[in-house]
């Protein structure tokens, strides 16, 4: 039953790298029912998350939230790194969808900071896509082809496919590129495919860096 459920949690992949998401999701649907019958839920719950992330491209978040909020609620009683890293990353895709650029920034940064130490590319690739979407929903068009390139690039030298996360932020790049022009869109995405995965990260971390809360400066008056 177990190695049935991880057969079909692999096998997904291959339908949804070819855009068919519906296929990719019955595939999970079955692999997570039978993970949870054999009450695996390390297992499960990176299902869940997958299953999420395909809701949010059909539309329908509220099935996603309920999806990504019974995996995060395993992940946090485990307390494995991993399943967190991929619940953050989750969490920032479907914050995303929903027009939160800066909660999706927040929850991708809790990813990156799990898997810069986990060392998973694959999850940490579609993170840095989500947040490279984020940027550019705020009309940060520079950092988000950055990015996108560092991501892409990523993906390419460790053979991993991003279909999950580029279904969604295809868009978003692409008006990240005309916001710029083509020459300056061109010079920033080759600047990001030409980073190294760790000066990405630190890229992202830095330009996801959350503003401090303006304090009011202490005066004569104010001390009194």
């Amino acid at each position: 039953m177990l190695v049935r459920s991880i057969a079909l949690h692999f096998l997904a992949g291959v339908p949804l790298r070819e855009g068919s998401s519906e296929v990719a999701r019955d595939l999970y649907q079955e692999a997570l029912g039978l993970a949870r019958s054999a009450g695996r839920s390390f297992t499960a719950t990176p299902l869940l998350f997958l299953l999420g992330r395909i809701a949010v491209l059909r539309g329908d978040h509220q099935s996603a939230r309920q999806l990504m909020d019974e995996g995060m609620q395993t992940a946090q009683e485990t307390g494995n790194p991993w399943m967190l890293a991929v619940g953050w990353s989750a969490f920032a895709f479907v914050s995303r969808a929903e027009n939160r650029p800066a909660r999706a920034q927040s929850y991708a940064r809790q990813s990156i900071l799990q898997l810069r130490e986990i060392g998973d590319r694959w999850v940490l690739c579609l993170t840095l896509a989500t947040m490279a979407a984020a940027f550019a929903d705020e009309g940060r068009s520079e950092e988000a082809l950055r990015i996108a390139g560092a991501a892409e690039a990523e993906a390419d030298r460790s053979g991993s496919s991003l279909p999950l996360s580029l279904m969604q932020v295809t868009g978003a790049i692409n008006r990240a590129k005309a916001s710029l022009g083509q020459d300056a869109a061109e010079s920033a995405y080759a600047a990001g495919r030409l980073m190294a995965i760790e000066d990405a990260i630190d890229y992202a971390l830095e330009a996801s860096r959350p503003n401090p809360e303006p304090t009011t400066p202490r005066t004569a008056k104010t001390q009194a």
